[in-house]
């Protein structure tokens, strides 16, 4: 009966021709912020945008704006998504950093709060005394 050759670890440059094993990469999946339908309760509005919020962009007229707010299980809004704005990126950015401010009384779900999402439409009437780049 022929003898087994002894194990021996592999040279170095022999480790190098080798790849590493490839381990599966799970990545943690996105949350799910829950439509008004699929809720028990949806969430209420407990801190609005500031009444004093207005805009002065030049040359725009007063238009409409829809809005997508992702509101968490503590009622902060975790982001907000401006949907089709012919807006300057200045202007957007002011809106947005207005309704990250709102304060919400969570959506819940079996009586559990949950992330939600709600849509709404914003109606931006520029006064001429307002400037929302803040030159004056």
């Amino acid at each position: 009966m022929p003898k087994a050759a002894p194990f021996a670890d592999p040279s170095p440059a022999e480790q190098q021709d080798e790849p590493e094993p490839l381990l599966p990469v799970v990545l943690p999946a996105a949350p799910t912020y829950h439509v008004p339908a699929e809720l028990d309760a949806p969430p209420r509005v407990v801190q609005d945008v500031p009444l004093e919020m207005a805009f002065n962009v030049p040359d725009l007229p007063p238009q409409m704006l829809v809005l997508r707010l992702l509101i968490n299980e503590l009622g902060e809004v975790d982001k907000v998504l401006i949907e089709d704005s012919s807006l300057p990126a200045a202007a957007e950015n002011s809106i947005i950093q207005s309704f990250l401010r709102m304060r919400f009384e969570p959506g819940r779900m079996e009586n559990m709060p949950v992330k939600s999402q709600i849509r709404i439409e914003v109606n931006l009437d520029f006064p001429a005394d307002t400037n929302l780049s803040g030159h004056s």
